[in-house]
Formats: C-alpha cells, sequence, structure tokens
C-alpha cells in the first residue's frame, strides 16, 4: 500500500527517505551527536522541544488503527505477527487499538467492512486493471472504502485519545515513540503527519497530490472530527470518499490519494506537517538487524513492508 502501481513518478519520495540504512545512520549521527543520554528521544527529532506537553505523551493518548489483510486463507496471517509482537505491547497496556479488515475474523478482534464488498467489475479507459464500481472501487478492490469506513469507526470511538495513527498490518510500530513523538503537537489543532505528495506529478488531487501510506498517517482528534464528522454523522464523508475514489483522473482509485483528495476538500485548512524516523520502503538488501535503528533505545517511530518472520526478529531486536 501507498505506492502507485501504474508509474514510478506518482511514488512520493518522502516514503522512501530512509532508501538504505546508510542514509538512516547519517542522518542519525546528525540528531545524536554529542548526546549521552539516548533516551532522550525528542531531541533525536526535528520538535522543539519546548512544546512538548508530558501529559499528552501518555499510553492512551494514540488510538491505533490498523488496516488488516486477510490474504487468500481468510486467517490474517499478518496481524497475526502483529499481535505477537507491538500488539501483544498494546493489550498488555491496554492501549487502544482497532482492526479493520475485509471479513470477520474468529481469532482477532477485527471490525469486518462487509459493506465494501465488490459490486461488478468494468474496464475504464485506457486503465490496465479492472476498476471496481461502488463502494469496491480501487486498484485494491474494497481498500478504500475500508480506509473510509476505519476512519469513521475511529472518529467515533470512546476514550480520551488526543490522535489516530492510521497503519498497516505490516508496519512494526513502537507505540511509546509515536506517543511521545506527537506529544510534541496540539491535538486540538485540526493537523495530519505523515508523507504527502503522492500522485502530484500526474496531478492527483487537482495537482496537489495525495497521502502516501509507507509512512502511516496521525490525524489529531481535531483534524480527523472534522473531515470525518458532520451534523454528528459519517455517512457524508463516506460518500463524498466513495466518490473521490470512483474519479479516476483525480485519485486513479489509490487508497491514500483517494484519503488525500477527500481531505483537502472537506477541511481545506488541515496543517500538514512532514513525519519523522519512518522507514516507509525496504532499504535496499533488506533490513538489517545489526543496523543503529534497530537498538533498543532507536527514535523510530515505524518500519513498513515488514514480513511476519522479518517483524519476529525486529522485535527479538528491539528488546535486548
Amino acid at each position: 500500500m501507498g505506492r502507485l502501481a501504474d508509474n514510478a513518478m506518482d511514488h512520493d519520495p518522502h516514503a522512501t527517505r530512509r532508501n538504505s540504512v546508510d542514509d538512516f545512520d547519517n542522518d542519525l549521527m546528525k540528531h545524536t551527536m554529542g548526546l549521552d543520554d539516548f533516551g532522550l528521544k525528542e531531541r533525536f527529532w526535528m520538535m522543539d522541544p519546548g512544546s512538548y506537553n508530558a501529559s499528552l505523551g501518555m499510553p492512551g493518548s494514540v488510538l491505533y488503527l490498523v488496516k488488516a489483510s486477510d490474504g487468500d486463507n481468510k486467517k490474517y496471517d499478518r496481524l497475526g505477527a502483529v499481535m505477537k509482537t507491538w500488539g501483544k505491547l498494546m493489550v498488555d497496556s491496554n492501549r487502544p487499538m482497532l482492526m479493520v479488515g475485509a471479513s470477520p475474523s474468529t481469532e482477532f478482534p477485527v471490525h469486518a467492512a462487509t459493506k465494501c464488498g465488490l459490486k461488478g467489475l468494468k474496464k475504464v479507459g485506457n486503465y490496465s486493471g479492472a476498476q471496481l464500481e461502488g463502494q469496491g472501487c480501487g486498484q485494491m478492490p474494497g481498500l478504500p472504502c475500508r480506509v473510509a469506513f476505519s476512519l469513521a469507526l475511529a472518529a467515533k470511538h470512546p476514550g480520551s485519545w488526543s490522535w489516530v495513527m492510521m497503519i498497516d498490518d505490516d508496519h512494526y510500530v513502537i507505540p511509546h515513540n509515536v506517543e511521545q513523538y506527537l506529544a510534541h503537537l496540539d491535538p486540538q489543532k485540526k493537523q495530519v503527519v505523515g508523507c504527502w505528495g503522492c500522485g502530484k506529478p500526474r496531478g492527483r488531487c487537482w495537482g496537489k497530490g495525495g497521502f502516501c501510506g509507507g509512512c502511516g498517517t496521525a490525524f489529531s482528534r481535531a483534524g480527523l472530527e472534522a473531515m470525518v464528522i458532520e451534523k454528528g454523522a459519517t455517512a457524508a464523508f463516506e460518500e463524498e470518499h466513495s466518490m473521490h475514489c470512483n474519479n479516476l483522473t483525480t485519485t486513479h482509485g489509490v487508497d491514500d490519494v483517494t484519503l488525500g483528495c477527500t481531505m483537502l476538500r472537506r477541511v481545506p485548512d488541515m496543517e500538514i506537517r512532514d513525519i519523522e524516523h519512518v522507514n516507509g520502503q525496504v532499504p535496499q538488501g533488506g533490513y538489517r538487524m545489526d543496523a543503529e535503528e534497530f537498538r533498543p533505545n532507536t527514535p523510530m517511530l515505524a518500519w513498513h513492508h515488514v514480513k511476519p518472520d522479518k517483524m519476529l526478529e525486529i522485535d527479538k531486536a528491539l528488546r535486548h
């Protein structure tokens, strides 16, 4: 997820900022040089320490929203790896977490977005794949609809959380770092943190581009509610999201870009901030467990495109 399949130009360079472990190490050196206490993670991040609010960096301050793939066997294998690693920490520490998938699960508390089923196939223009009508629009059938369904679910989720962090089930996340990072930002302001610009070279979202999902996307509570809730309901948001998804010129049916277009239309004054220390793409040669980014006190927030076996390796590296 998070990449446009039709043309490499659609891919935002922000999502590949960590193209190699060496790039990460060099950048890390710039942020940590002269620091003896590697526990002061806020100094790794390009944030104003004076804006840090400790009360916003506690477990429970972030609602984690996981877009889960049930796979060919409908067993949610990738979600299984999540729940053996950082997801287990979520449960043990009572952090709020929502999992949304295409089908129900007997093993995991998945919210099944059955309303996002396929409604039929048809060819559209020169599009190389099968564009799906209705709720099933998108290059990955039904996924854009599930994104809208997920965010609508999150906006109505009870609790005192300040942010919602939307990730995929092949992200390895460090919850404490995410919470500490976002504690530098005001959740009462309409803002979103992620990677932006996918599709911009091809004119998506009226030339402004959309989100690149490889980095994950974090909405402040104020920003999410402004985008999703209208007159106490979420139907208008979901309908508009579906409309943009079906407009190939605007979104090409890509879930991340569709979300960006919808956000621009519904909350034009949303502040878009660039996220730090998320590896949105696997470095050339793969993840190396001896790399500096995998030490227990790493400033990293998350890694993407992590296969189940590698997720277990990362978990072991970070805990030793």
